[in-house]
């Protein structure tokens, strides 16, 4: 699965017209969140830096068509605060799902497999460039891909792996 995943995301890629730098062929993963549903939920990504010295994290993420993140938060640890995270789309767009008053007109972006599941029902859509942030700390939240799939530039705190919470109790990393 992960080498013909890769290769989704490559022919992606070109099709943005996004390089694909010596770097990012080796360093780039590939994730099912353990669901089984990668067509539906699943992503790539890259993480350029995580600081915990400084405290900040740079991070891409890449969505095919219609992908989703799995909905999950950021809780404190023992190595530093909740992860506050905001998004910018640098190709395609992204219905980045948060808590809030529901938006019921985009709930139909969600894909079946995970509509019971999440809590976070507020959408607000972004396209190339425009910028949104996380509400508040430890919120729930998750991203879905647009048509024609996205890339997704994150800026964060620093993200300690230990405080990622997913509201799906079968998905993992």
């Amino acid at each position: 699965m992960v080498d013909k995943a890769r290769e989704a995301y490559f022919d992606m890629f070109r099709r943005f017209q996004y390089p694909i730098s010596d770097k990012l062929q080796k360093e780039m993963w590939v994730l099912d969140f353990g669901l089984g549903d990668f067509a539906h939920v699943g992503m790539a990504g890259i993480i350029w830096l995580n600081r915990q010295d400084y405290k900040y994290f740079g991070h891409e993420i890449y969505l095919l068509p219609g992908q989703m993140i799995p909905e999950h938060s950021h809780l404190p640890t023992a190595k530093g605060a909740a992860k506050m995270e905001s998004w910018q789309p640098r190709r395609g767009m992204i219905y980045t799902f948060g808590e809030g008053e529901p938006t019921p007109e985009f709930l139909d972006k969600i894909p079946a497999s995970q509509r019971d599941i999440v809590k976070s029902r507020h959408c607000t859509p972004l396209g190339i460039d425009e910028v949104a942030d996380l509400n508040r700390l430890t919120a729930w939240h998750f991203m879905v891909a647009g048509p024609a799939g996205a890339l997704v530039t994150e800026y964060g705190t620093f993200h300690d792996m230990d405080g990622l919470r997913f509201s799906n109790p079968k998905a993992k990393l």
